[in-house]
Parts: structure tokens; sequence; C-alpha cells
């Protein structure tokens, strides 16, 4: 039986496993990378679709989906898909919304690579 940790959990391993063929040093470099980086986007983000600068938001969004999906959340990953198309076609309301999403999502995903990083 899953416990509620694995049924919540935002991340999926499976692919940086299958392409690193388990090698955890070069999992956790990749991990690491990913929590030293990633806030500052989720950040840059936010700030740049409050003041509405759609050609940021659409390429922060596009380097952040790649991040998120190589680390199994996709969840994420296609919100970002989402926000990258709406930056381009300027639909501020859902794009904001979307934004807020990805911030709240993000706090989860950098908590469980972090339980990652401790192991």
């Amino acid at each position: 039986m899953n416990s509620n940790k694995e049924l919540n959990s935002q991340i999926n391993l499976t692919y940086l496993e299958t392409t690193f063929g388990n090698n955890r040093m070069i999992i956790n470099k990749v991990l690491s990378s990913f929590l030293n980086n990633t806030p500052q986007l989720v950040e840059d983000l936010s700030l740049n679709a409050v003041n509405s600068k759609w050609e940021d938001v659409q390429m922060i969004a596009h380097k952040m989906k790649s991040s998120f999906n190589t680390l199994g959340a996709t969840s994420i990953g296609n919100i970002l898909a989402e926000i990258e198309r709406g930056a381009c076609d300027k639909k501020v309301e859902s794009i904001l919304d979307m934004v807020n999403q990805v911030k709240e999502l993000s706090q989860h995903v950098f908590k469980e690579v972090q339980l990652e990083l401790n192991k």
C-alpha cells in the first residue's frame, strides 16, 4: 500500500535514474542544480507576469518546463507549457492564475528534491 507521501509526490526520478544508470552522484548534481537555480526562476516568472513582460514570461516558462519535466514533475511542466502558450496570446488573467499554481506546487517539489538530496 502506498503512503500519503507517495500518493502526493510531485516528482518521479525514473527518467534521471534511467538516463544516469542510477548513479546517485550525478543525479544529486542535477537535483542540486535544480534546487540552486529554479526558485529564482519561479520568482522571475511571477515578477515578469505581474509586470506584463510577456516575452520574458514565455522564455522563463519554456526554460522551467524542461527542468520540471526532467524531474518527472509533469503536472507543473504542463502548466508551464500553458503559460508559455498564453504569454504568446497575452491571456493575462489565466497566466497570473497559472503562475500562482506553479509557485505553490513548486514549493512542494523543492521540499521533495531536498529530501532526495538528504537520503
